[in-house]
């Protein structure tokens, strides 16, 4: 799977990177409280991490990335009545329904150049492309627990899409803020059913 990217700036003309960062995760569940008193939670905390290698000067190179999102968690009453993704279902008993989400990507990097250099150099970074995701999980909470898998439970290919900001501490590691948003319709071309990430984290050029 190839993903098109723009990511973390070398500081110092540097052939390759590795950032990593944590941050906290909003997801969008598609669900609802039909009848009862279901609750959903829809943040958690969760990592990126990713790897390349600039094949044209620090600016276009190939990048490799992982994700784990935390995930969405659901508690339900015996009788309750839930929506997820258009389909109802009843709790056959009280519970928690939770689900992970986690995803990598390869493809195409596009960086900026730093304003500056080495200490509080600043560069900006967009991000643009595909990832492949998986929400894994499974409940017996419900009856007829096997519909919930192709809407809670699923796997898919969407797009993915991302700004950040670098701020250089020496000319080879800077500090990274970045807001991510990911698909999870299973449509490419589209970024519904989103989760976002605010995160920080560290980048190495070497």
């Amino acid at each position: 799977l190839f993903i098109f990217l723009f990511v973390p700036f070398s500081l110092n003309a540097q052939d390759a990177y590795i950032n990593v960062k944590y941050g906290i995760t909003s997801h969008d569940s598609n669900f609802t409280s039909k009848l009862g008193g279901a609750t959903v939670d829809e943040d958690d905390e969760g990592y990126m991490f990713s790897a390349g290698y600039f094949l044209i000067g620090d600016n276009v190179g190939l990048d490799f990335m992982y994700y784990d999102m935390g995930g969405t968690s659901i508690k339900v009453n015996a009788d309750n009545i839930i929506t997820i993704d258009g389909a109802d279902y009843m709790a056959q008993t009280g519970g928690t329904i939770s689900n992970t989400v986690e995803g990598y990507g390869l493809g195409v990097v596009l960086a900026s150049s730093p304003i500056g250099d080495g200490f509080l150099s600043i560069g900006i970074q967009g991000k643009l492309g595909l990832h492949q995701w998986d929400k894994s999980g499974s409940t017996t909470l419900l009856f007829h627990s096997s519909g919930i898998d192709s809407r809670f439970y699923d796997s898919g290919t969407d797009l993915y899409a991302g700004l950040g900001i670098n701020v250089g501490l020496t000319e080879a590691i800077a500090l990274n803020a970045s807001y991510d948003v990911l698909g999870f319709d299973d449509t490419a071309s589209s970024l519904d059913s989103a989760s976002t990430m605010y995160s920080a984290g560290l980048t190495l050029s070497f």
